[in-house]
């Protein structure tokens, strides 16, 4: 008997079809993460630090000792030293937004100089068309804006206030995930027919690659995005480049839209601290167009890239999907659930049409069946 390659169903699920279904299933599981949002993002989180932990946790069980002891080991050390992290970092925060009111104004006097610049340029080069005032548009949008400002301050700091209780499950996920791991892949081979046993195994293995390869890949570009804006910001002359550069790192989590608000968070800055020098905001904004072409030709094939390969137009529409269907999380999320659900589905197919495993499951069928009845009288 003839059976289909091995590698028949990957490109069959490589088609349109199969892309098409891969992305429905995708915007299906981001509806459902939105409405349980609290409980998916500290567990996507504590799975980043799984994959991060990891080889530490095998390092200590190879030397004997016992695997609660380690995961525990390995959790605490990160507890303490997100703590000492959080008492370096909490009083420059807390002197920046409630002390320093000065500095504060500052910066908000620097956002608006840049939006007046933006609108005067505007205005300057569409006078050659018609006639258009967006400087006094915008300065009415900024009054009314302040206005509202309260409004939206408020509901805002009461969400971030929920989340705060759903972080502590973080370290809690991480060290069940550490300690039993091993025996969450046995319970899920246990239920399945002994003909896939197999198939399931590498299924199960090729799902913790990729999702292995992917949250590894972006810590290492989140690494590496931080110490060359750090170093970049440094030279300009920016104060704490190394904060700066690792928040802006993380907002880059977000694809595109977070890059862009980096940037101009980074504009802003520029402006503020060096007002009468305007060649510094065109150091930024040189700086974070280089890091953005480092991104895409460099850094993202390094790391990223080699887990998911996804075709850039479906990884463009699955961004704009993933965020119509559960906003940034969703953006953010859209890509990891994609090569995620891509990988099931490509090895799920892999076991369905393969005709030697479904033969054999069809025989272990037929032979529980001849046990089950063996010795019974047929009827008369």
């Amino acid at each position: 008997m003839n059976y289909p390659p091995h590698n028949a169903w990957r490109h069959h699920s490589s088609s349109p079809l199969g892309a098409l279904v891969t992305m429905a299933a995708t915007c299906l599981t981001l509806l459902l993460f939105r409405v349980a949002l609290w409980l998916v993002v500290p567990l996507l989180l504590a799975l980043v630090l799984y994959y991060l932990l990891r080889p530490v946790y095998f390092w200590l069980t190879r030397i004997g000792i016992r695997p609660d002891l380690a995961s525990g080991a390995v959790i605490a050390c990160f507890c303490v030293a997100a703590a000492l992290a959080c008492l370096f970092a909490i009083p420059g925060i807390s002197s920046f937004f409630l002390q320093d009111h000065a500095f504060t104004e500052r910066y908000v006097a620097g956002s608006l100089r840049l939006l007046h610049q933006v609108a005067a340029a505007t205005d300057l080069r569409l006078a050659r068309f018609a006639p258009s005032d967006f400087t006094g548009k915008l300065d009415h949008e900024i009054i009314n804006f302040k206005g509202r400002l309260a409004q939206i301050v408020a509901p805002t700091i009461a969400a971030l206030s929920r989340w705060a209780p759903a972080m502590v499950l973080v370290p809690f996920f991480t060290f069940f995930l550490l300690k039993d791991g091993q025996k969450l892949n046995i319970l899920l081979t246990r239920m399945v027919p002994n003909a896939f046993f197999e198939s399931t195994l590498v299924l199960l293995y090729e799902i913790d690659e990729a999702a292995k390869a992917y949250f590894r890949g972006l810590f290492q570009l989140t690494v590496l995005d931080t110490c060359v804006l750090s170093i970049g910001m440094a030279i300009i002359g920016f104060p704490a480049p190394i904060l700066l550069g690792g928040i802006s790192a993380i907002l880059m989590w977000i694809p595109y839209l977070g890059g862009l608000i980096a940037g101009l968070g980074a504009c802003i800055i520029a402006i503020a601290e060096f007002p009468d020098r305007p060649q510094f905001l065109y150091y930024t904004i040189i700086l974070f167009l280089a890091v953005r072409s480092l991104d895409d030709l460099v850094f993202m094939p390094m790391t990223i890239g080699r887990s998911l390969h996804i075709h850039p137009a479906i990884a463009v529409l699955m961004i704009l999907l993933g965020g119509s269907f559960a906003g940034i999380p969703g953006m953010t999320l859209a890509l990891p659930v994609f090569g995620i659900l891509k990988v099931i589905f490509d090895s799920s197919g892999l076991i369905l049409f393969n005709a030697r495993l479904m033969a054999r499951y069809r025989h272990e069928r037929s032979l529980r069946r001849h046990e089950a009845t063996a010795g019974l009288s047929s009827p008369r």
